[in-house]
Parts: C-alpha cells; sequence; structure tokens
C-alpha cells in the first residue's frame, strides 16, 4: 500500500476539496463517522473502523469492519492510523480532521506525531490549511510560493531550526514552546527548507497566498 486515507468525521469537512483529494488508488479507512463522508462522495472504502457512536445508520455488507469497544484508550482516528501502518501505508492523509470540537482536532495532531514516530509521511489537511509534524531532518517545500507557514514546537519544550527562503530566515535558531515566534512566516521561492536539528515541530501551511 502507498498512500491510505482516513475519512474522519468533522462538522466542517469540505465534501468537495475531499473529492479533489483522493485517488482512485488510495487505500480509503472510515473513522465512525467518516463513513456518513464517504457515502456523500459516494466511495466504497476499503475498511471501517469505530466504536460507532457517531455512525448510526446499518453498517454496510462485503466491506472490512473493525468494530471497537465504546470503552477505550484510543481515538477511532488513531485506530485508523495504526491500521494503516500495520498495512503498509508509506504516506497517510487524514480529511476531516480539523474543525469542530478542539479537543478533537488536537488529538489529531498527536496521530500525526504517531505517523512521524513510525516513520509515515502525514498531514491533516482541509481547504484552508495542511499540517504536518517534522521530525529532525532538511524538508524541501516546492510549488508554496506566497503561502504562509507557522511552525512551532510539538510534544517537547523547545525545536533546533534553520529556515531557507522564507522571509524570515532562521539558522540553527530554539523555538520554545512557551513564545510563538514561528508564526506567520512566508516562503519567498518556488524552493524553500527547513531543517529540524533536534526535536519535533508541527507545521501548519496555509493555502491561500498572500
Amino acid at each position: 500500500m502507498k498512500r491510505a486515507i482516513i475519512l474522519a468525521s468533522s462538522p466542517e469537512i469540505n465534501i468537495e476539496f475531499c473529492r479533489q483529494q483522493i485517488k482512485a488508488d488510495d487505500f480509503v479507512i472510515c473513522a465512525d463517522g467518516g463513513l456518513n463522508v464517504a457515502n456523500k462522495l459516494n466511495i466504497r472504502p476499503d475498511l471501517v473502523v469505530g466504536d460507532f457512536d457517531s455512525f448510526k445508520n446499518e453498517l454496510p455488507q462485503n466491506i472490512e469492519i473493525m468494530k471497537l469497544n465504546v470503552k477505550k484508550d484510543s481515538t477511532d482516528t488513531l485506530v485508523c492510523a495504526d491500521e494503516a501502518v500495520k498495512r503498509g501505508a508509506c504516506e497517510v492523509i487524514v480529511l476531516g480532521g480539523i474543525g469542530g470540537r478542539m479537543d478533537h482536532t488536537f488529538a489529531n495532531y498527536s496521530v500525526l506525531l504517531f505517523l512521524a514516530n513510525k516513520g509515515v509521511k502525514a498531514s491533516l489537511q482541509d481547504e484552508k490549511c495542511e499540517i504536518t509534524v517534522l521530525n529532525e531532518g532538511k524538508y524541501t517545500f516546492g510549488g508554496h510560493c506566497g503561502k504562509t507557514v507557522s511552525l512551532f514546537p510539538f510534544g517537547t519544550e523547545s525545536v533546533n531550526v534553520s529556515y531557507k527562503n522564507l522571509a524570515y530566515n532562521l539558522e540553527k535558531t530554539d523555538l520554545i514552546a512557551e513564545y510563538p515566534m514561528g508564526i506567520s512566516n512566508i516562503i519567498m521561492d518556488d524552493k524553500a527548507e527547513i531543517t529540524i536539528y533536534k526535536g519535533t515541530a508541527i507545521l501548519f501551511m496555509n493555502r491561500e497566498v498572500v
């Protein structure tokens, strides 16, 4: 499996945006109420996971169903992510995971961290923003000139970074969790770089060009 799509069920989900992101060969996993999203998209998921407190209709036939206990220690989306890893996904995109309850959105940031720590490229996406977690390494961003990016330490007190071809470049600078210095930078070239030397960061890339 190359790429997995997890459909969650944010009340703010943009169905047309989701339709544009899903490719014919993606492995589609529905997280509980994400099955409602799949139905609106008129697609047949490969796997449905949940305790089904959000999806109230009759479950579909001839689709793999993983039914979870209502009393559990993880979210439906995290279980979906774990299944994607177990089944060999190299990339995971979560759609419908932004918006609605803020604690649910934050929990999905943790899902990104889980996937990044498994060595899997992962993102939360909607029509306004793409969110990723960056571990140590160099990351190149092409085709995003003019877009606003914000970067913060995540799961750590600080992160040591360098920026190249952003409006405000940095050279091996510590960003600390209690001071949001990484807010609202701008990519200034067709090719920009962010290097994480130490720590883990969460990156927000806004789709609108300034």
